[in-house]
């Protein structure tokens, strides 16, 4: 397997959503607010996660769930967030492989996503894919070499935010493929996806499941996800 296809599968196999929680000693009072803390923007994939399994959680757990946002630093301020709480099992975190990546790539996190967090369970995978503004005028990635080959500033692409997993499959597929594009981190996917569908930046990369309903609205192309580009 080449370079690309590793990247690729580990990329599919980290984006994984997990609840973590500051070494709970476990909720006892009923009626005690669970915090469920998303260290990402309103409007990503991991977002709509937790706003969709929050409410069924506070049904079984017979208790208020309350969603929170605390987005910046890749996901390293909500998550250290989390691990400064009070170790009561009240506050939990639902975060993405950018957590294994942060502290190899900030080399600044205060915590140790091993000895600091306690991993719960993992609620679902979900391929990274690339997608086109339809100005962009390409349809699959031989397009896009063929493009940037021309013109070399012909395109920028959008990603999560630097270090990211969204990030690290561009710039891998990028070299492998032998093309250029300027990257334009965003605070989030949210702003990214709104920036590619608006023809802001004519490409990006993004968790699939938030580009697929622009895709069936032709307000956007799929060009591959990360199993299909790494073959």
């Amino acid at each position: 397997m080449n370079l690309l296809a590793r990247a690729a599968a580990a990329a599919f196999a980290l984006a994984c959503l997990g609840v973590h929680a500051q070494a709970p000693a476990g909720p006892s009072s009923s009626g005690t607010v669970l915090k469920l803390i998303v260290p990402f923007t309103p409007g990503t994939g991991i977002d709509m996660i937790a706003r969709t399994v929050g409410p069924r959680l506070g049904q079984r757990l017979n208790r208020p769930v309350v969603v929170e946002n605390r987005a910046g630093a890749s996901g390293n301020i909500g998550t250290e967030a989390v691990v400064r709480s009070p170790a009561d099992g009240y506050t939990l975190l639902l975060q993405n492989s950018t957590m294994v990546v942060n502290p190899a790539v900030s080399g600044t996190s205060n915590y140790d996503p091993e000895k600091d967090l306690t991993p719960i369970l993992l609620l679902g995978v979900t391929p990274i894919a690339l997608f086109a503004h339809p100005s962009a005028n390409v349809r699959n990635l031989r397009e896009i070499v063929a493009a940037s080959k021309a013109n070399p500033n012909a395109f920028s692409y959008g990603s999560c935010g630097n270090g990211t997993p969204q990030h690290f499959v561009m710039e891998l597929l990028k070299l492998k493929a032998g093309f250029t594009a300027t990257h334009v981190p965003y605070k989030g996917c949210a702003p990214g996806l709104a920036d590619v569908v608006g023809g802001h930046v004519l490409l990006a990369t993004l968790s699939a499941n938030l580009g697929a309903p622009y895709v069936k609205l032709d307000k956007l192309r799929a060009i591959g996800n990360t199993q299909v580009l790494s073959r």
